[in-house]
């Protein structure tokens, strides 16, 4: 992943001090969205019912995050083969795809 400075503590420590804006942003949305920053604060908070229906994209990138570790621990797994780690990949993409009506959807 562009950005990615490893897991270490002191790898992490010297982007806290020293890392150029990618690697920190790169830092905070990953420590955001791996709950390691919001556990570091005392636990995660339940969202706010008001801003959670303005903003639907929050519960995309969500989705998106707990599709990428399904990605990464398949990849990691030797028991499957290839054909099954994208079966795998593929049942759980579907649950977070809009399905949408052909009918409706308009060519460019």
């Amino acid at each position: 992943m562009p950005g990615t400075v490893g897991t270490s503590r002191p790898a992490l420590q010297q982007v806290l001090r020293t890392g150029h804006l990618r690697e920190l942003v790169t830092f905070l949305f990953q420590g955001i969205s791996s709950d390691l920053v919001p556990e570091m604060l005392g636990g995660r908070e339940d969202p706010n019912p008001e801003i959670e229906q303005e903003r639907p994209s929050r519960r995309q990138a969500e989705g998106r995050a707990e599709l990428e570790l399904l990605a990464a621990q398949l990849n990691l797994d030797d028991t499957l083969s290839v054909m099954e780690k994208q079966a795998a990949l593929a049942r759980a993409t579907r649950e977070h795809t809009v399905q949408r009506d052909p009918t409706t959807y308009a060519h460019p």
